[in-house]
């Protein structure tokens, strides 16, 4: 259970991510993100870019609950909303 919960905040670099492309080097993204957070992205036609958001979000997370966690207990997810 988190005892303190605090603010998170993170910056991350696009073009860090577009180095290693997901078709070269599959198993990079799946120790940081989960299957459907990739398939997420991979729909994308500029899939890096939501793969550095969803990055800095699970940083963010991870320094605001200030706990040892892996990327991977952190899920994001997307919702459309009704317009």
């Amino acid at each position: 259970m988190i005892e303190k919960l605090g603010i998170g905040i993170d910056i991350a670099d696009v073009d860090q991510f577009k180095k290693i492309s997901y078709s070269a080097k599959p198993s990079f993204y799946k120790k940081i993100f989960l299957p459907s957070e990739i398939k997420y992205c991979l729909k994308y036609k500029n899939p890096y870019e939501h793969f550095t958001g969803k990055f800095a979000l699970k940083e963010a997370v991870k320094k605001a609950i200030n706990e040892r966690i892996s990327m991977l207990d952190i899920e994001t997810s997307h919702s459309i909303p009704n317009l």
